[in-house]
């Protein structure tokens, strides 16, 4: 499995499952050289991410290269300030180059504006600062309106055991076959498929016996939840790199380990189709 590192964590507390909050720059050194350590050459970031940009620019210089992928942060379909953004973001990085860059919303790509944004970015394509273009994307319209209008490079999307959407439609299928990069996100969706049963939130009850009954299957199989839930993914041709966030070493070992375990079960009796229940936006925990 092709592992991406995201790091949301280590510019806001983030995550259902996270107890700990916002992970410490030392912890984040060590997370950092763990996964350059393990093979995983990409880190997952975005303006809209906290601290997360500075600190990772802080802590780049001493390590080995990553592939660096941001986001354009909601702009309001302000074209002007693209090219603010991304400069901003490979100042405070500390780097020239950034791999690929992402509307991190829809709505700035797809809105009136849509065109004069996309053409910032290749303007900074054409000038060598960043590689490929694309958007993090949730639903199949945005994501088919998006292809439509412009040559789009790489998508991030969510899928999991759960929300298995985009993957039963042929939406993802679709990209690939176009030629687009496609990075899944929610992959543990925010630490919920790999929650203790009795940390559950009560929100998630009308769900509790599905996620039980993923626990159990794994439990049965002998592999962990963390195991299944990348197994899930790994087992997925459609995808080219799942990212995950860790609030610590410890927690990225785990995942360095689990992305090898190959899971000897059908997943998709666990799909859902509850929008309140798959996009985190939505949940009152």
């Amino acid at each position: 499995m092709k592992l991406a590192l995201g790091t949301v964590q280590f510019g806001l507390p983030y995550g259902v499952s996270n107890q700990d909050g916002q992970t410490q720059p030392d912890e984040v050194a060590a997370i950092l050289a763990r996964a350059a350590q393990g093979g995983i050459d990409t880190l997952d970031t975005a303006r809209a991410y906290g601290e997360s940009e500075a600190v990772l620019g802080r802590l780049l210089p001493s390590l080995p290269p990553f592939r660096l992928i941001s986001k354009v942060p909601p702009i309001g379909g302000e074209a002007g300030k693209v090219r603010a953004s991304v400069r901003e973001s490979l100042e405070i990085l500390g780097v020239d180059r950034l791999e690929a860059v992402m509307f991190h919303r829809s709505s700035d790509l797809l809105g009136d504006n849509g065109a004069a944004c996309w053409r910032e970015l290749e303007a900074l394509k054409a000038e060598g600062r960043i590689g490929k273009i694309g958007l993090s994307a949730y639903g199949r319209h945005e994501l088919d309106e998006a292809v439509r209008r412009f040559p789009i490079e790489i998508v991030q999307v969510p899928a999991n055991v759960l929300d298995q959407r985009l993957l039963l439609d042929g939406t993802l299928s679709g990209l690939k076959s176009r030629g687009i990069e496609v990075h899944v996100r929610s992959a543990l969706l925010q630490g919920l498929l790999v929650m203790e049963k009795d940390k559950i939130p009560a929100f998630f009850d009308p769900i509790r016996t599905g996620l039980l009954a993923w626990s159990e299957a794994c439990a049965r199989a002998g592999v962990s939840n963390l195991a299944g839930c990348l197994g899930f993914l790994n087992a997925c041709e459609e995808i080219d790199r799942v990212v995950v966030g860790v609030n610590n070493r410890a927690q990225l070992d785990e995942v360095i380990t689990a992305a090898s375990v190959q899971l000897p079960f059908d997943c998709r009796e666990f799909a859902i189709d509850e929008e309140r229940f798959l996009n985190p936006s939505c949940w009152k925990v």
